[in-house]
């Protein structure tokens, strides 16, 4: 009777980024319903603070995630820029309606 060989697959090395990456999510989300509520009722809240704290730490898990601290700066120049382009566009369409 023969043995079957069974395919190799890779398993990667545990890493932090993941579970940062989730939790910036949740405060975009999270900061994003408060900081729409805050604007519609007009009052003042954390929606706002909490909303900018995702993006920056979905930020930092993008640069750590994907090392860009050793890539060209012209590289991220480029795509820091076009990040600011889309957001400038939803921004647009934000306050357009």
């Amino acid at each position: 009777m023969s043995q079957k060989e069974y395919e190799k697959y890779y398993v990667p090395a545990q890493s932090p980024w993941p579970f940062m990456g989730a939790c910036a999510l949740f405060l975009i989300a999270f900061g994003a319903g408060n900081f729409v509520v805050e604007i519609t009722r007009g009052k003042e809240g954390y929606g706002g603070m909490i909303l900018l704290l995702g993006l920056v730490t979905l930020v930092i898990m993008l640069f750590g995630w994907l090392e860009i601290k050793s890539m060209n700066p012209c590289l991220v120049c480029i795509a820091l820029s076009w990040g600011g382009l889309i957001v400038k566009v939803w921004l647009g369409l934000f306050f357009l309606k």
